[in-house]
């Protein structure tokens, strides 16, 4: 876990050089979060749904220019776009800057949103994305009993690094309940951030973010990545679904998945 902190530490470092001015104080005002994660845990569904509300176009914003709204941290050219003079992002009423990363002392005193998903679910998602981006295919017993394919390391690490965190301040947000309800988990989310928004904005933002209309979307425009996929086949939105892991997980797979992270799992009450 250390040796993961320790590299994405580096990387911050290195990306952050040529903006250190501004990324270097982003989230500390009370008009900015890091919008973070663990991979395929719904994060590029909250960072399309907060595209859409900041967006003044006609045109539904999309994976395609997602990225100038709420950059990726972990992607060094929407990372310097964004940190540009006169940038249209710098410009925003509200900033929000995406993460995969675990806690460590980058976000002290800072503020976040931070999204969490059922591990199982997690495993289930990331496996199919994986495969799809690599020749090597992958097991879920290659996720559930080894961190050696995933860059931000374990589901249960990156869950327990955020217990005693030092953020300014953290607005855990579960993926569950953003599909239950979303308006109503949304609206819970911009409140703690002051965020005054309408629920006519509101509706249609989530509208045009809904799984289907993403899925629909993705067919009709594919996504902007595409050069790093193996599988042309492969979806990035796959099925959105809660529980889905029922369908994947064996009786020793969940056995050693609750072995492993029952801990993280008793935290978020995923038992």
């Amino acid at each position: 876990m250390k040796k993961i902190i320790n590299k994405l530490y580096k990387f911050y470092k290195r990306t952050l050089n040529p903006y250190h001015r501004f990324f270097g104080r982003f989230g500390r005002n009370p008009q900015e979060f890091y919008l973070v994660s663990y991979p395929k845990s719904g994060n590029t569904w909250f960072r399309i749904v907060i595209a859409n509300l900041l967006n003044e176009n006609s045109e539904e914003a999309f994976l395609k220019d997602v990225g100038a709204y709420v950059p990726d941290y972990h992607v060094l050219t929407q990372l310097s776009e964004a940190g540009k003079k006169g940038s249209q992002f710098r410009t925003l009423p509200r900033r929000f800057v995406k993460s995969h990363a675990p806690y460590s002392d980058f976000f002290k005193g800072k503020n976040v949103v931070l999204i969490v998903r059922d591990g199982r679910d997690v495993m289930v998602s990331y496996k199919e994305y994986l495969n799809g981006r690599n020749a090597e295919k992958l097991e879920l017993d290659d996720l559930i009993n080894s961190d050696e394919h995933l860059y931000f390391g374990s589901w249960g690490n990156h869950v327990l690094s955020w217990e005693k965190h030092q953020a300014a301040k953290v607005i855990w947000v579960k993926y569950e309940d953003l599909l239950a309800n979303p308006k109503k988990e949304f609206q819970r989310v911009f409140r703690e951030m002051d965020w005054d928004i309408s629920d006519d904005h509101l509706r249609k933002a989530i509208d045009a973010s809904s799984f289907k209309s993403l899925r629909a979307k993705e067919e009709k425009h594919g996504v902007n990545f595409k050069e790093r996929v193996v599988d042309q086949n492969s979806k990035f939105f796959r099925k959105g679904e809660s529980g889905d892991w029922v369908n994947h997980f064996s009786e020793n797979q969940i056995k050693a998945f609750e072995e492993r992270f029952g801990k993280a799992m008793k935290l978020l009450k995923y038992h």
